[in-house]
């Protein structure tokens, strides 16, 4: 059944109540695009709803996007100064929303589990759900260890919506709850690998 997969993986990166409660602090990680040869630094900082973050490629420049009491921003070299609105600030508002990490049942429309599959050669059971506010994605959970182990959705970018899938490995705890230190995602053809390095609580 979705749900007792989605509440196996909920429980086995620290249970209900630790994964609810929202960390505040400092994220510091590392970003590579493959294809393209570049690597930068990232940091996230998070305080309840609000988040920030930085991510710095070497001869690119400096990309800054947050939110903050519901206002959602973007800066970059490219595309320069916006406030995200639609879509694009809905999914960048779900990165800091523990009930949209969770599936929360309020939420969600249907979840069904549709095939035994494979997350880049870790066997896992594939759920498909549709959200109520109409988006739909496909989790793998993985056969022997119950944790999330790729995610499928649709991104919505400046140059349009693009399909992307997600490999998440390396569960390590990350304060309250075990986080995938290592991700890697396939997005319009490029390559990305996210590595966690370092998480400092403010708490």
């Amino acid at each position: 059944k979705a749900r007792k997969l989605i509440d196996a993986h909920v429980k086995a990166v620290g249970g209900a109540k630790a994964f609810a409660q929202a960390e505040e602090g400092m994220l510091k990680a590392t970003m590579e695009i493959v294809e393209a040869g570049m690597k930068g630094d990232m940091t996230v900082y998070t305080r309840g709803a609000d988040m920030t973050m930085s991510l710095t490629f070497p001869n690119y420049g400096e990309t800054l996007m947050g939110m903050i009491d519901g206002t959602t921003w973007s800066i970059d070299p490219q595309n320069g100064p916006r406030i995200l609105q639609g879509k694009e600030r809905e999914q960048f508002a779900q990165q800091n929303d523990r009930k949209y990490a969770s599936r929360d049942e309020s939420l969600i429309a249907k979840a069904e589990t549709t095939a035994l599959s494979d997350s880049d050669g870790r066997a896992c059971y594939r759920v498909e759900i549709e959200w109520k506010s109409g988006d739909k994605t496909a989790d793998c959970y993985g056969v022997d260890d119950q944790f999330l182990l790729s995610t499928e959705s649709t991104a919505s970018t400046p140059m349009g919506e693009i399909k992307q899938v997600t490999h998440l490995y390396d569960y390590k705890p990350m304060g309250a709850i075990k986080s995938p230190y290592k991700a890697k995602s396939k997005l319009a053809g490029m390559t990305q690998l996210i590595t966690m390095q370092s998480f400092e609580n403010s708490k």
